[in-house]
């Protein structure tokens, strides 16, 4: 069994919060795809390194640039540029 990091409660549509340390020890960015695996009477949440989004913004046209695995638009890209 893992460490216990928090409890969390499961909001009346069904969603849960993760936690900024957790996001943060595992450099969760905003709106990045998280995988779910159900292991007999475990929830497994592991991060997705594939970005389908904009880094930035969150958009999912013209992903131009990428950097590892992080994505960046061409509206954004062009605004880092000047």
């Amino acid at each position: 069994m893992q460490n216990l990091l928090c409890t969390r409660k499961i909001d009346e549509f069904g969603r849960i919060s993760l936690p900024y340390e957790a996001r943060n020890i595992l450099g969760i960015l905003q709106k990045q795809n998280i995988d779910i695996f159900i292991d007999s009477d475990a929830i497994i949440l592991k991060k997705n390194n594939t970005m389908s989004c904009c880094v930035i913004c969150g958009g999912k046209e013209e992903l131009i640039t990428e950097i590892g695995s992080l994505r960046v638009c061409r509206t954004c890209a062009e605004k880092i540029r000047t």
